[in-house]
């Protein structure tokens, strides 16, 4: 049996009904503009670099977890530095 994220031993199971909620329940509370607008190319594809160094940082490291946070933002200065400002 999976046990869940909040420590319980509880199973992790599909909400009732079997369907999943809604879209409009995932963008309640947002403004039409920010509910409807993808992320620019240019955003999208400096968030996936700043990613992909973390994670080469993490194997580098030889997979010990504990350093995310860091490794995020060790990621972006590189990334940063190798675009420019």
């Amino acid at each position: 049996m999976a046990s869940s994220k909040n420590g319980g031993d509880q199973p992790l199971v599909a909400p009732a009904g079997g369907a999943n909620p809604p879209v409009d329940s995932l963008t309640e509370g947002l403004d039409d503009a920010a509910a409807a607008a993808p992320k620019e190319t240019g955003e999208t594809d400096r968030e996936q670099a700043i990613r992909e160094a973390a994670y080469a940082a993490y194997e580098r490291r030889g997979k010990t977890e504990g350093n995310a946070e860091q490794d995020w933002l060790d990621a972006e200065a590189e990334v940063k530095a190798r675009s420019g400002p």
